[in-house]
């Protein structure tokens, strides 16, 4: 049994001067990657991601006006661990960039009284061991706490986190039992970033923010087939694909690809995650995947899978909202607004008429 002091050895609540505290480059909110974790290469970064983090999307300065008010909250210190005698911030770095954007007394907004209150913060340490039982520790805070637990990580951020976790076979059953999760939980998010990461040199146009449209769409079996995704279930590590059907993919998720570099979203085929599983349909039929990628709109495409009870429901579900359209259209009253409607209604009739014979 480990003596209490061993215990206390893992982590140590205190306070920390600001100047002692480094940012990670590494950390998954911003895509960091472990290339650059030697305490060097992290003291080379720091002007870089103080700037990343005070600007767009992270927008660190907007903490300035809580702080101001409230001082910095004491129940939610920063977590650090500790490297060769200096401390790296592994949990808290847009609080710290505001944190030192205000020790350094750039804008002149707070007083020497009020900047004298953030030159030392409360942190949790993770103290640095010699058979790096820290890194464990570390790994499964930030997992619980960001993956599934109630400071949530952007999508993309927590595939790159698992991706750095994740190398092989036994790392992925040991995250698995660390972190409480299921291996289909860890796909949903790693195997879009392998591909997406894998085949980067052939994709763009695609932002981190837009992410999970394609997580999304391969949970649906028909998508990964009809790409001819390979993973392997062992380390769920992307082993092949077809690069023209997953360029087409992208371009009905997205939109088509234009000669800036920037995807045209008015070409794009869904307009929302939750029609995935149409697409998924559409794409499980050659004929229907085909017409699609010449250029037929989902709904066209549909009508070559679905049954014609099928497209009656879904004919007369667009009737009804047709009809939402037009009344909304019509009421001003002038002469083309009442033809039109005379037009609608004479073709509603119509199709009423011919439900009702032919169904």
């Amino acid at each position: 049994m480990p003596k209490k002091s061993d215990a206390v050895r893992e982590t140590e609540f205190t306070d920390i001067f600001v100047e002692q505290l480094l940012f990670d480059p590494t950390n998954p909110r911003f895509g960091g990657k472990s290339e650059s974790s030697s305490l060097p290469e992290i003291e080379k970064q720091q002007d870089r991601v103080q700037k990343l983090l005070e600007g767009d999307p992270h927008y660190a300065l907007r903490l300035l006006e809580s702080f101001k008010r409230n001082g910095f909250i004491r129940y939610e210190p920063l977590v650090v661990r500790q490297m060769d005698g200096k401390f790296v911030v592994i949990e808290g770095n847009r609080r710290l960039a505001a944190v030192r954007h205000i020790v350094g007394n750039k804008d002149g907004v707070f007083s020497a009284q009020e900047i004298a209150r953030f030159k030392k913060i409360p942190v949790l340490i993770f103290h640095q061991e010699e058979d790096q039982s820290h890194i464990q520790a570390m790994r499964v805070y930030l997992g619980v706490r960001h993956l599934f637990g109630f400071k949530d990580w952007p999508a993309e951020s927590k595939a790159t986190f698992l991706d750095e976790q994740i190398k092989s076979g036994e790392d992925l059953d040991r995250t698995v039992d660390e972190l409480g999760i299921t291996k289909s939980a860890v796909r949903r998010y790693l195997v879009p970033y392998r591909v997406i990461r894998k085949a980067k040199q052939h994709l763009r146009g695609i932002s981190d923010q837009e992410f999970w449209i394609f997580g999304e769409a391969l949970t649906r079996s028909a998508i990964p087939d009809y790409v001819e995704l390979e993973v392997n279930p062992d380390t769920l590590d992307v082993e092949g694909y077809n690069l023209a059907k997953l360029r087409k993919l992208l371009d009905f998720l997205y939109g088509e690809l234009t000669d800036a570099g920037t995807r045209n979203f008015l070409t794009r085929k869904i307009t929302d995650t939750r029609e995935s599983s149409k697409l998924a349909k559409v794409l499980s039929d050659p004929k229907a995947a085909a017409k699609l990628e010449r250029g037929a709109s989902l709904e066209e495409a549909l009508l070559e899978v679905q049954t014609p009870s099928e497209n009656v429901k879904r004919f007369r579900k667009q009737l009804g909202e047709l009809a939402v359209i037009v009344r909304n259209i019509t009421g001003r009253g002038d002469k083309k607004a009442k033809d039109l409607k005379h037009k609608y209604q004479e073709f509603s009739r119509a199709a009423r008429q011919f439900l009702k014979t032919n169904v």
